[in-house]
């Protein structure tokens, strides 16, 4: 029945996507269809209907961290359905003579029986089993690529290979074609087709910054002294070939019970958040590979909030985050996921790696994170799964890399700008208004700097995400921060940030403790002066 659910689901996309917009749209809409897991997916009606003409309306199924959207490829076109992803930034489609898909056919790598199984994890979810047929169906019905089938294919013969979070895998060379959704189309559009992969039967669209690209290995590059493959991606590809004006986008997942979402290209949606959208900077985040920050911003504390104590702070600690929809749970610093842990009386297990707790202290509560002079709140229970009277707390331990992912997320609305490297939230609206969409041409509609925003954390430049310093910073100005935003790419060529000078002085911290295992400088007036001197020196 499972299986039957999927390819329901996946038939009725085919034969109901509408399209009203028109080739020269302003921006792209894709309506996002959530399912509560990947294989066991709802068979709702998933067609939607929007009043207005520069609409593009191409469905998009939601698993927990999946979405998925139906492309064609090629000349003539190849239908596949693609795993939509705000975390990665290739698309990589799967070779129709990919072995993993094959061995799926007749059980040759896996089992010497026609009945072995399967366990799948998606995006560090439980696991889940099913049998070679299901699996080998699937394969098939999210569709693989056959360039030697496509008269418009260009292989280019670069590399790339990458392991996600999860352990999916993929291997291969980039090319190019056409590619199409409904009425859009985007020609020579670059992507990876992947000859070799592992736990994954479906493809991905990433549409996260160009900095974090397969490509051939950009450390791999670099290590050989030459210039990594970087290429114009999914976005900068809608903005190149006239589809949006910015290469920006909004993500609004509608809660955690709500059947739809949207993500929006080119726009935002002003009905579909409450009160004000606050604006922060992006990190310096591969501060080796140039000018361009990553999709990370500043937390500066987590709170819970419940109607009974009301609002505790469990950390104030800073520390750099991700706001990745393509990762389920939330990843945080050590000592901030065992505070919020212990806030509900619970005991840790390693085999669940999370905080075990009587699930009657759940009721109302929130996590609440302070962004910088504003708060986003999400209901405890987005985080929380639960076996009887038990609830696991699914806000993961992390010594490296932090994230909130989507159980954050469905309580917020976010804007991602790729051209300004600025990230816009606020907190959703689930009123059902009637939409309110204001193109993205310059910044952001109706989005002002968060109170915070000239406080921040800059990465220094010469260490890795997760073993770096990250120094805290005043501007006086906005001209005078985006002086600073213009100096990055010089800045990144320095190897000696040893020393900093500044005319107020500054104290450091080097308690790794209270900072997130990073050395913290306390923020203090920023000369500009200052900082040439602190890279140049």
């Amino acid at each position: 029945m499972q299986l039957i659910s999927i390819l329901s689901l996946l038939s009725s996309l085919m034969c109901s996507l509408t399209v009203l917009g028109s080739s020269a749209s302003s921006y792209v809409k894709f309506p996002v269809q959530k399912l509560a897991d990947i294989i066991n997916i709802c068979t709702q009606d998933v067609s939607t209907v929007f009043k207005r003409n520069e609409v593009l309306n191409t469905t998009v199924i939601n698993g927990i961290g999946v979405y998925v959207v139906k492309m064609e490829i090629g000349t003539p076109p190849q239908t596949l359905y693609l795993q939509l992803d705000t975390g990665s930034s290739d698309m990589i489609v799967n070779n129709a003579d990919i072995a993993y898909c094959k061995s799926m056919s007749d059980g040759s790598d896996y089992a010497s029986t026609d009945n072995y199984e399967l366990t799948a994890t998606f995006n560090g979810l439980p696991s889940t089993t099913i049998s070679s047929e299901a699996y080998n169906t699937l394969c098939s019905y999210w569709g693989t690529f056959d360039a030697s089938n496509s008269s418009t294919f260009e292989n280019n013969a670069t590399f790339f290979n990458n392991t996600y979070g999860d352990g999916t895998y993929y291997a291969g060379t980039y090319g190019t074609d056409v590619v199409s959704f409904e009425n859009i189309t985007l020609n020579d559009f670059t992507f990876g087709v992947s000859n070799d992969t592992i736990g994954n039967p479906s493809g991905i669209l990433g549409i996260s910054l160009p900095i974090a690209e397969f490509t051939d290995g950009i450390e791999y590059a670099l290590a050989l002294n030459r210039t990594p493959f970087i290429y114009d991606n999914f976005p900068m590809e809608l903005k190149n070939q006239g589809k949006i004006n910015k290469i920006a986008y909004s993500l609004f997942l509608n809660g955690p019970d709500a059947h739809f979402g949207s993500i929006l290209f080119g726009a935002v949606d002003k009905s579909k958040y409450t009160g004000q959208l606050y604006t922060l900077p992006m990190l310096q985040a591969f501060n080796t590979l140039g000018s361009n920050p990553g999709m990370i911003i500043t937390a500066q504390s987590v709170a819970i909030l419940d109607s009974e104590s009301g609002n505790k702070t469990v950390s104030d600690i800073q520390f750099p985050v991700m706001l990745d929809s393509g990762t389920t749970f939330s990843y945080l610093p050590t000592e901030i996921a065992e505070a919020i842990g212990k806030s509900f009386d619970g005991e840790y297990s390693s085999d669940d790696q999370g905080y075990i707790f009587d699930c009657s202290k759940v009721n109302d509560t929130l996590l609440s994170v302070d962004f910088g002079g504003f708060n986003i709140s999400a209901n405890i229970s987005n985080f929380v799964t639960s076996a009887k009277d038990r609830c696991v707390l699914n806000v993961k331990q992390s010594e490296s890399t932090y994230m909130l992912g989507d159980a954050f997320l469905v309580d917020a609305y976010v804007v991602y700008d790729l051209e300004n490297y600025e990230i816009s939230i606020a907190q959703a609206s689930f009123n059902n208004q009637e939409e309110d969409i204001e193109v993205i041409s310059d910044t952001v509609p109706g989005a002002t700097p968060a109170p915070g925003y000239f406080s921040t954390w800059v990465y220094k430049p010469g260490s890795p995400i997760g073993t770096g310093d990250f120094i805290n910073v005043s501007w006086t100005s906005y001209s005078e921060f985006s002086q600073y935003k213009s100096l990055l790419a010089t800045a990144a060529q320095s190897d000696d940030a040893s020393s900093f000078s500044s005319s107020g002085g500054s104290s450091e911290s080097t308690t790794k403790k209270q900072n997130a295992g990073y050395k913290y400088r306390s923020s203090f007036s920023f000369s500009l002066l200052s900082f040439i001197s602190y890279f140049l020196l």
